[in-house]
């Protein structure tokens, strides 16, 4: 999902590449969003292409 959104790809492309609805690339987008504590598109883009860890990644490397 990450990688299609990197790519500039649609949700209707993810979903083609993933072999899933759009609407489950469209909830998987918000969950990353969520993951990443962003509120838009771009914004997890930019996070993720700058190498980013979601919240939840950065808490458990710290233990």
């Amino acid at each position: 999902m990450l990688d299609g959104l990197l790519q500039g790809r649609t949700h209707k492309e993810i979903a083609r590449m993933l072999g899933i609805s759009q609407l489950t690339a469209r909830v998987y987008q918000e969950r990353l969003m969520e993951k990443f504590g962003v509120a838009s598109r771009v914004e997890l883009i930019v996070c993720a292409s700058n190498g980013h860890l979601p919240k939840d990644e950065r808490s458990s490397q710290q233990n």
